[in-house]
């Protein structure tokens, strides 16, 4: 198959509290009743944002970190800020890399299922 060469956008969001990637089906999300949307990349931030504990006073946040000086080396540490108080950071992919392991996934299921028939032959016979 002859697959043209894609770039496709992964959104990555950042986390409420300490302002680290969140990766796609990671983290948790809390959506109040106003419908203010906060993401948290790990129970220790939720816990923390729950207790009302400001980031900038916690020394591990990016918050903290920007504030005193010592920036963490992000692409794009500062990003656009949405209305609902988390950060977006897009990231490219290769689509072609993509399909291609997919591709090869199912090549190596195939191998799998075939080695573990042989298996079972080689088994039956031997008794």
């Amino acid at each position: 198959l002859i697959f043209k060469y894609y770039l496709l956008i992964m959104d990555l969001k950042r986390c409420s509290v300490c302002g680290f990637c969140i990766y796609p089906g990671h983290g948790s999300v809390l959506v109040k009743n106003d419908l203010k949307i906060f993401r948290f990349c790990r129970s220790r931030c939720r816990k923390l944002f729950l207790l009302k504990k400001n980031p900038i006073f916690l020394r591990w946040t990016s918050t903290s970190r920007s504030i005193r000086g010592l920036k963490i080396n992000l692409k794009n540490n500062f990003l656009i800020d949405d209305n609902n108080s988390f950060l977006y950071l897009k990231k490219n992919y290769n689509f072609f890399l993509t399909l291609q392991t997919l591709y090869f996934y199912k090549k190596m299921g195939k191998i799998k299922y075939n080695r573990k028939i042989d298996f079972k032959i080689q088994k039956l016979t031997t008794k």
